[in-house]
């Protein structure tokens, strides 16, 4: 289906075009380029988040964090310990001081510790409107409606952005030190290790590494964010052909500041044990992990094939997951390049014989968790790997299928009514495809990975058709979940039966849409399911009901700045804003936490206090976080969503019905509001508008730019290039003359 239908010039198209111009304007308010311009110097100069205040924002203390339920009460964790020296080695924690985390201020109304704070409290919040396309009506695709299903959120707020800092300079000087005892460093080494050696010792490894897509969760039984980036390598200097990519994890207190040198306590499966008896089951294994850190994600690698190849782990995203024995783990969802070998007869002979193909594929990795060897990844065994350990990965494979040569941006969510069934999370769901809406349904328990769509708009469309502008983004919050966090709300009175609905963001790319060649921009965007009982019409048999799952997107947004100004593409000439792609990509929502909630009082709306984190990335150069304050109540003050406290209003819910969804003659698209692409073609059309105003603006802005960067920071930093590139060419002739056949004969002859 045509997402953007181009129409004649005429008044209604005007007047709606008139209304989305009001629309996108409303973004720019508040906005300020010479803020970032100025932050961005010492980054800059410096590298990716390292700046002079780090130390500031780090707490280094060998401290072993045990969760807050586990099993062993404090006074008897040492003795624990003493019992268990496989999994708590003395010599490598080195004497650690012991904590077994705790809930503060816990009351009858608030019994999970959230990463609320009074620095957030105390933040200064502004007000901040988000242009919102809703489904309770249909438009036909007809964009000159679109002011008919436009709606403005305008209780939200937010505060100023902040750096989640790395110094790149002090994380690669550990890497090129464990390079050689680290046996997962060890296998990557050979694509890095001589130049790392020179870049670090010219300072200049912010042009050939790069720490982008931060996204993190909060642990609430160790009361840290755990936070994972992605790092990538180019030797080219470019950062959109990297040759390498690897998971760098770290934890944060709840003040953000990051715990160096600390170890969590985590529960993890035992790979030794699981041939074992089934008493082995009820048991919990235990193992430390040390931050910060470098995730041992598993992938193919060719070390002699380099052009056009990136290996490792791209774009993580994170979220939290129930496991069989009751604690939440986080879960990464990534996409890496790998080695598959499949049969295929040659009609030369008799024989059958074995193809080696190569794929881009979605993944699922358990940190806390482990296996032995690649094979998953590489295609076939390999006694070089097999006996090392490496995080636990299993690849995403859809039913039915054949495996697509390219899969990415797949939206992760868990659904908390199956979570409740079940216990914990056997399945998680996907976002597949967002324009034509499509959602997978795939196996969380066991090896296989296996995904089956339980919802297609568009039965007719092939899986291979191209998903379009609108993909990816941050992992989908479960409302139920976060209304879950307090003991003191009624949930049946907010949240209709049958119903759950998750709230994200996903990411528009627009091409050549008004500032430079590319645009990604965050969406807000919240999903609705209804499970209705669907009568079901046999042959033979009486008729009969079976549930069945409706989705659609009931709001999408237009693209939202959050305030926050972009540098350019080009990291050395960062006033360009409109030259190559102009990136700001949500990564993840890090926590979201409800301060107060006044339910009694509550009369036409609800009245709660509730807040957000948001991690994005500035130009694929940066990790940032920002808060977002209120935008669960403008939510829940939806009426077309929950329940009002006045009222069931379930008119206005517009939940399907049986008798409707079972009668074979009804098109779904047009009995029904919102199962139809009517509120993203808005919302892309929005988007379009604000790229187009967001150029126009930087034209004018362009020479304001032009004080904030001082020329010598490019000469110096040229300079150490040059004397890095001529010290490189001298460290490969060298590496040429000793490959000379007449040298190795000489080593030999010795």
């Amino acid at each position: 289906m045509i997402l953007f239908r181009r129409y004649r010039f005429s008044l209604p198209l005007a007047v709606g075009l008139l209304v989305l111009g009001l629309i996108v304007i409303s973004q720019f308010s508040g906005y300020n380029q010479h803020g970032l311009l100025e932050t961005f110097k010492s980054a800059y100069h410096q590298g990716t988040g390292s700046f002079m205040s780090l130390s500031k924002h780090q707490i280094t203390k060998n401290q072993l964090i045990f969760p807050y339920k586990f099993p062993v009460k404090k006074e008897g964790l040492k003795e624990y310990m003493q019992k268990n020296p496989k999994s708590f080695n003395s010599t490598e924690l080195k004497k650690p001081s012991i904590v077994k985390a705790k809930y503060e201020n816990i009351n009858e109304n608030d019994v999970k510790n959230n990463p609320i704070t009074d620095e957030l409290l105390k933040s200064n919040f502004k007000s901040h409107n988000m242009s919102v396309f809703h489904s309770s009506k249909n438009t036909n695709l007809d964009l000159t409606k679109c002011n008919n299903i436009a709606k403005t959120f305008d209780q939200t707020q937010i505060n100023d952005p902040v750096n989640v800092q790395v110094s790149l300079n002090e994380m690669l000087t550990k890497i090129l030190n464990q390079a050689s005892t680290d046996p997962y460093l060890k296998e990557l080494s050979p694509f890095f290790i001589d130049e790392l050696e020179l870049q670090l010792k010219y300072n200049v490894v912010d042009r050939f590494w790069y720490r982008l897509a931060g996204s993190s969760v909060w642990l609430e039984q160790y009361q840290v964010h755990f936070m994972i980036s992605r790092i990538l390598y180019s030797p080219k200097g470019t950062r959109n052909s990297p040759i390498l990519s690897f998971t760098y994890a770290q934890i944060f207190d709840k003040n953000w500041k990051e715990l160096v040198n600390s170890k969590l306590v985590v529960p993890t499966n035992n790979e030794k044990s699981m041939n074992d008896d089934d008493n082995e089951d009820s048991k919990i294994f235990f193992k430390t992990m040390s931050f910060p850190q470098v995730l041992n994600i598993p992938f193919w690698h060719d070390y002699d094939n380099i052009e056009g190849k990136y290996y490792g782990p791209e774009d993580p995203r994170l979220l939290l997951t129930k496991n069989s024995k009751g604690y939440e783990e986080p879960l990464i969802i990534f996409n890496a390049y790998h080695r598959k070998l499949s049969h295929f007869d040659d009609d030369v002979d008799d024989h059958v014989l074995m193809k080696t193909e190569f794929f881009r594929s979605m993944f699922m990795c358990w940190p806390w968790q482990t296996q032995s060897g690649k094979e998953n990844t590489d295609g076939i065994s390999n006694a070089e790997y097999d006996n090392r350990i490496y995080n636990k990965v299993v690849e995403l494979k859809i039913k039915n299928l054949p495996r697509q040569k390219k899969q990415k941006n797949w939206t992760p969510f868990i659904s908390i009514d199956q979570r409740s069934k079940n216990g914990f999370d056997k399945t998680i769901n996907f976002i597949y495809r967002w324009a034509n809406l499509e959602i997978l349904k795939c196996d969380l328990i066991g090896d296989t990975g296996l995904c089956s769509f339980t919802y297609r708009l568009d039965n007719n469309l092939s899986p291979q058709a191209q998903i379009g502008p609108l993909r990816g983004g941050t992992q989908l919050m479960n409302v139920r979940s976060i209304l879950n966090s307090r003991n003191d709300i009624d949930l049946d009175k907010i949240i209709p039966p049958n119903r759950e609905v998750w709230i994200g963001f996903a990411r528009a790319h627009l091409d050549d849409c008004g500032c430079g060649n590319n645009m990604y921009r965050p969406n807000l965007v919240i999903i609705v399911k209804d499970t209705v009982d669907v009568e079901i019409k046999e042959l033979t048999d009486k008729p009969f009901k079976q549930s069945k799952d409706f989705y659609k997107i009931s709001h999408i947004s237009s693209s939202i700045s959050f305030d926050i100004p972009i540098i350019g593409w080009d990291l050395m000439n960062p006033k360009k804003i409109c030259v190559g792609s102009n990136v700001l990509i949500p990564n993840g929502i890090s926590s979201w936490s409800i301060e107060s909630f006044d339910q009694e009082n509550s009369k036409d709306n609800w009245i709660l206090n509730d807040y957000m984190t948001l991690s994005l990335s500035i130009s694929d150069f940066t990790v940032h976080k920002i808060d977002v304050k209120g935008l669960l109540s403008q939510i829940l003050n939806e009426k077309s969503l929950f329940y009002s406290p006045s009222s069931n209003n379930e008119k206005l819910l517009n939940q399907p019905t049986t008798k409707v969804v079972s009668d074979p003659e009804k098109d779904l698209s047009k009995s029904l509001n919102g199962y139809n692409n009517d509120n993203v073609v808005c919302a892309l059309e929005g988007s379009t508008r604000f790229c187009e105003q967001y150029g126009k603006d930087e034209e004018k802005n362009y020479e304001d730019h032009s004080l904030f960067y001082e020329e010598e920071l490019n000469e110096e930093l040229e300079t150490d290039i040059d004397k890095y590139e001529k010290q490189l060419e001298l460290l490969n002739i060298e590496k040429q003359v000793e490959n000379f056949p007449s040298n190795n004969k000489k080593k030999k002859s010795k």
